[in-house]
C-alpha cells in the first residue's frame, strides 16, 4: 500500500523533470542553430578593445571608463578559444542557466507555501509555463549575441535571487544555521558582483540583501559567524573586484571624466536653468564669474539645440538626446578647451553644478526621477518585449562600427578579430530573424499589463499580513521572497532614474528574468491569500447555525 502511494507521488515528479529537460533542450537547439557570431553596439570599444589590445601584445588596458570584469571575461574567452563565437556560446549557456535558476527558485519557493491551498501539480505547471516563456522569448535570445555586460547580468541576478531565497528558507523555515550561513555568504557575494558588471545594480544589491542584514541581529548565532556572514563576501568583492578595478582605472583618462560628464549631459536641461539663474542673479558663493557662466550657458544651449534638432526622438522623456550632447556635440570639448587648467577644472564644473542643481532645484530633479520611474511602473511594463528580433540589422550595424575609422587599427591587429569582421560582413545581408508567434505576443502583452497591478496588490496585502502573528508565520517568508524580487527591479530602476534614463531599452530588457519570476510568484501568492481569506469566510457563511 505504501509502495503504491510512493509510486503515485513519484509519477508527477518524473513528468515535471522530463518536461523541463525537454524545454531546455529545445531552447538550446533554437539558440545554437542560429549563427554564433556576436554583434556589437556603439559602446563596444570599452568592452572589447581591452581584450584585443592584450591579445595583440599591448597589455590589458582599462578603456572608456568601463568596469573591467566583463572585458576580463571576454579576454579569457578569446585567449582560450581564439574565436569570437566563444563569446556567444558562453552567453547562450548563461541564458539557459538563467532559465534553470528561475525554475530552481520557483521550486524552492514551494517550501514556504505550506500548507498550500493550490495543488502541487498546478504549481509545477505554472513554473514550467514561466520557464518556457523565458527560454523562448525572442529578446533574451537576441540579447545574448551582444558584447556588453548587460547580457550576463540576468544570470547573476537570478543566481543571487535563488541563493537569497534558499537563505530565507534555511533561516525562517528549516532553521538550519550551518546551511543558512553558506547561502548568506554566497548570496551577498553574487549580489555585489552585479554592480561590478553594471553599476546601476548597487542599490539593488543593497536592497535585496536586507534579509541577510536582518539576520545579523539574530542572537542565536555567534558573533563571529554573524560578522563573517557579512564581512567575508564583502571583503572578497572588495579585494577581488573593486581594488583591481580602481588600479586599472588609473591609466584610463576617460574613467575620471565618464561619470561627471554623463551626469551633466543627462541633467543638462535642468542644470542650464540653474546656470541661467546664477547668471541673472549672481551668488557670491558660486566660484564662477557671471561672464564665464554666460559663455558656458551659450555653449550648453547650442549643444542642447543641436541634440533636439538632429535626434528629436531619442530620450524624449528628457526633452533632448543626452547621448548626442555627450558624444557628438562639441560642448564638452569646447568647455575643456576654454579652461586654462585643463580637464580637471572642467570636471569640477560639472560636479559642482550637478550638486548645486540638486540643492537649489530639488523639485525638477525629483520630477525627472519620477518621470523615469513612470516609464517602468505603468500598465505596459517595458521589461516584457513582445517583438521579434531581426538579426540582419544588428549585423549591419556591427559591420559599420567595425569599419569605423577609430576601430580599424584595433580590429586588424589580431587575426581572429579580422576573421570576426569577415564573418559579420557575410551575415549582414542574410542573418535570420528570431520570431515571436501570436501566442507569445499575447502572453507578453498580458504579463506587461499585469506587473504594476500585481505589485500594488502585493503592497496592499502587507498590512493584512503584518496585523496578526499567525498570518506573519504563514505568509511572512513568501512576502519576503516577493520583496526581494521587487527590490531587484526597484533598486536598479531607482539608480537609473537618479543618474540616467530608463528610456534606454537595454536598461529595462535586462530585468526580464527577475521581473517574470516575481510576477508569476505574485500570482501564486495572491491566489493563496484569496483562498486563506475567502474559503474560511464562505465556510462560515454556508455552515448551518447550531
Amino acid at each position: 500500500m505504501m509502495g503504491a502511494k510512493n509510486e503515485t507521488q513519484r509519477r508527477p515528479a518524473v513528468v515535471f523533470h522530463a518536461a523541463w529537460i525537454i524545454l531546455l533542450l529545445c531552447a538550446a537547439w533554437g539558440r545554437f542553430s542560429l549563427p554564433l557570431t556576436p554583434v556589437v553596439d556603439k559602446d563596444f570599444g570599452g568592452y572589447l578593445n581591452p581584450a584585443l589590445w592584450a591579445l595583440g601584445g599591448h597589455g590589458f588596458v582599462h578603456s572608456e571608463g568601463r568596469a573591467i570584469l566583463y572585458p576580463g571575461i571576454v579576454y579569457v574567452l578569446l585567449a582560450v578559444f581564439r574565436d569570437f563565437r566563444a563569446i556567444t556560446v558562453f552567453q547562450h549557456l548563461l541564458g539557459l542557466a538563467t532559465g534553470g535558476l528561475l525554475l530552481a527558485t520557483w521550486c524552492a519557493t514551494w517550501g514556504v507555501l505550506r500548507p498550500a491551498r493550490i495543488p502541487r501539480w498546478l504549481y509545477d505547471v505554472a513554473g514550467l509555463a514561466m520557464f518556457a516563456v523565458f527560454l523562448f522569448a525572442a529578446q533574451p535570445v537576441a540579447f545574448e549575441f551582444f558584447i556588453r555586460p548587460d547580457v550576463i547580468c540576468p544570470f547573476f541576478a537570478s543566481f543571487s535571487f535563488f541563493l537569497l531565497v534558499r537563505f530565507l528558507i534555511e533561516w525562517r523555515v528549516k532553521k538550519n544555521s550551518r546551511t543558512r550561513f553558506g547561502y548568506a555568504v554566497a548570496g551577498v557575494f553574487v549580489s555585489f558582483v552585479l554592480p561590478c558588471l553594471k553599476p546601476s545594480y548597487w542599490l539593488s544589491s543593497i536592497f535585496t540583501t536586507i534579509p541577510v542584514w536582518c539576520a545579523l541581529f539574530d542572537r542565536r548565532e555567534s558573533l563571529v559567524r554573524r560578522l563573517l556572514m557579512a564581512g567575508l563576501p564583502l571583503a572578497a568583492v572588495f579585494v577581488l573586484l573593486i581594488v583591481p578595478e580602481r588600479i586599472a582605472a588609473r591609466s584610463d583618462k576617460w574613467s575620471a571624466a565618464f561619470l561627471p560628464e554623463s551626469l551633466f549631459s543627462i541633467h543638462a536641461l535642468i542644470i542650464r536653468e540653474q546656470i541661467a539663474t546664477d547668471v541673472a542673479n549672481p551668488d557670491p558663493a558660486v566660484p564662477y564669474s557671471p561672464e564665464k557662466l554666460r559663455a558656458r550657458l551659450a555653449l550648453l544651449d547650442d549643444g542642447i539645440a543641436s541634440a533636439q534638432i538632429n535626434s528629436p526622438r531619442h530620450m524624449a522623456s528628457l526633452g533632448y538626446d543626452a547621448d548626442w550632447l555627450l558624444y557628438r556635440s562639441p560642448f564638452f570639448t569646447q568647455v575643456a578647451e576654454a579652461d586654462s587648467s585643463g580637464l580637471e577644472q572642467s570636471l569640477g564644473f560639472y560636479r559642482y553644478y550637478y550638486r548645486r542643481t540638486w540643492q537649489k532645484m530639488p523639485g525638477p530633479m525629483l520630477q525627472k526621477v519620477g518621470i523615469q520611474l513612470g516609464l517602468f511602473y505603468n500598465l505596459a511594463c517595458p521589461a516584457f518585449c513582445n517583438n521579434g528580433e531581426n538579426m540582419k540589422k544588428h549585423y549591419l550595424r556591427t559591420d559599420e562600427l567595425l569599419h569605423s575609422l577609430g576601430e580599424q587599427t584595433v580590429i586588424s591587429a589580431w587575426p581572429p578579430a579580422r576573421a570576426y569582421g569577415a564573418s559579420v560582413a557575410k551575415l549582414k545581408g542574410h542573418a535570420p530573424e528570431i520570431p515571436m508567434n501570436k501566442m507569445q505576443h499575447l502572453i507578453m502583452d498580458r504579463l506587461s499589463n499585469c506587473y504594476l497591478p500585481g505589485l500594488l496588490a502585493f503592497l496592499a496585502t502587507l498590512p493584512w499580513i503584518c496585523w496578526r502573528a499567525e498570518r506573519r508565520a504563514r505568509f511572512g517568508v513568501i512576502a519576503a521572497v516577493l520583496a526581494i524580487g521587487y527590490a531587484f527591479n526597484f533598486g536598479n530602476n531607482l539608480g537609473i532614474a537618479i543618474f540616467h534614463t530608463l528610456q534606454i531599452s537595454r536598461y529595462t530588457h535586462v530585468q526580464f528574468a527577475t521581473t517574470l519570476l516575481t510576477e508569476m510568484l505574485t500570482g501564486i501568492f495572491l491566489i493563496e491569500m484569496v483562498c486563506a481569506f475567502a474559503v474560511p469566510y464562505f465556510a462560515r457563511r454556508v455552515s448551518p447555525s447550531p
